[in-house]
């Protein structure tokens, strides 16, 4: 990364990590959790739009450090499409990025979550243009059985706009036994700010529609699932979207 953004990563880290030491009970282990995944999808739609090709299989691994119960954790996820690697339109949107986060809760019974962070985005295969952007978001999240959340991220960098998105994420055990499939659920609809990357008009931006059954056991998990978005036209041409893939975790 440049130096200006080195800086703003540094920056973030010690305002975050200040943040959840600043809470931290006087004894609290410094135990750190690690927590992986790779999902591989026959397309990448991000807030309703669709990066590379919606028909090549694309590999998205993550990788979660938790720092004790301070809140904060660090993740650094990637995205590379496993096809057509010599064709602009998958080679070019490799990604990795890095997101550095705080949550805690709020409120006498602690039943309201928020989380805020900051992530790093970049391009390493990106031939010419901006190779990076800055994002910074802040969410509050519900204990209900819908599990209704809204986040309102900002982005500082490329786009210098903002997106907001609300929805439900529902799960629903499938049985008794401790280690009983779980279906997901999750609805969520996006708006956002006129800057052209966000299809040049304020408001409606997407509708996102997933469902997923997992499967877990020790510290692995297992998971396929599907989704559907649809978008305005200035962020997808064709409006609607399918994909599917699957994902596999563990924790440690």
């Amino acid at each position: 990364m440049e130096e200006a953004v080195m800086r703003k990563f540094a920056a973030a880290l010690a305002i975050v990590a200040g943040l959840g030491l600043s809470t931290a009970a006087p004894a609290q282990e410094t135990n750190i959790s690690v927590d992986g995944s790779i999902d591989a999808l026959s397309g990448y739609v991000w807030r309703g739009g669709i990066l590379g090709s919606d028909e090549a299989l694309v590999l998205q691994p993550s990788l979660t450090f938790g720092f004790g119960e301070s809140g904060v954790a660090l993740n650094v996820w990637g995205s590379a499409f496993a096809m057509d690697r010599s064709t602009k339109s998958t080679d070019q949107v490799d990604e990795l990025d890095f997101t550095l986060s705080y949550d805690t809760t709020v409120g006498e019974d602690g039943k309201i979550g928020l989380s805020i962070g900051f992530i790093e985005y970049t391009f390493p295969s990106l031939d010419a243009g901006t190779k990076h952007s800055e994002e910074i978001y802040g969410g509050l999240s519900f204990d209900h059985q819908l599990a209704p959340s809204i986040t309102v991220y900002y982005d500082f960098g490329v786009i210098d706009d903002y997106y907001v998105t609300a929805g439900i994420g529902p799960e629903f055990p499938l049985g008794d036994k401790e280690n009983a499939p779980v279906l997901g659920l999750s609805a969520s609809v996006g708006i956002s700010g006129d800057s052209a990357p966000y299809g040049g008009s304020a408001g409606f931006h997407d509708v996102t529609l997933s469902v997923s059954l997992g499967f877990a056991r020790d510290n692995i998990s297992f998971a396929p699932y599907v989704g559907y978005s649809y978008a305005d036209d200035g962020i997808n041409p064709d409006n609607s979207s399918f994909w599917g893939g699957i994902s596999v975790g563990f924790s440690k």
